[in-house]
């Protein structure tokens, strides 16, 4: 037997050749962390985008609720002088509600509707014998129509 050692046939060459294949092993798995990592960051971003459309239509959808309530409680408050005034501000809040809602829009005609049917009935013949009586006795006076009622059927 020799007394020699088995030499060892790596040369600097292949030595620094390893080194270099282990740093881009090492730069490859970082590169896959970040890219790991902004996917996550995109999905995130992606879900959150998405709720807060969702916060966004349902908040808009409470805000339309809240002015057809306040607008149908102006309407349906005592028909005088001073309210008037509410009743025709409900009556517009109404309309902003049809024009700019197309889910509430015949809900909206259907409450019109039953306001003008209800605060512009249609006489009965009594009361049309007592209005003709009423002209007789008082010429040049012409029943007018409500503005409220105007309102509604613009």
């Amino acid at each position: 037997m020799s007394n020699q050692q088995p030499k060892d046939n790596t040369t600097e060459d292949d030595l620094t050749k390893y080194q270099n294949f282990d740093i881009e092993k090492q730069n490859y798995r970082l590169e896959v962390i970040k890219t790991w990592i902004s996917g996550l960051g995109l999905l995130a971003t992606v879900f959150a985008g998405i709720g807060l459309y969702f916060n966004y239509n349902s908040e808009k959808q409470k805000l339309v609720s809240e002015r057809f309530s306040k607008a149908v409680e102006a309407m349906a408050a005592e028909n005088n002088d001073r309210n008037l005034v509410g009743s025709v501000g409900g009556i517009y809040t109404l309309e902003w509600i049809a024009n700019n809602s197309q889910k509430d829009y015949w809900t909206v005609m259907e409450v019109l509707t039953l306001y003008v049917r209800e605060k512009a009935k249609i006489p009965t013949q009594n009361t049309l014998n007592l209005q003709k009586q009423e002209k007789k006795d008082q010429p040049g006076v012409q029943q007018n129509i409500k503005a409220d009622v105007q309102a509604s059927l613009r």
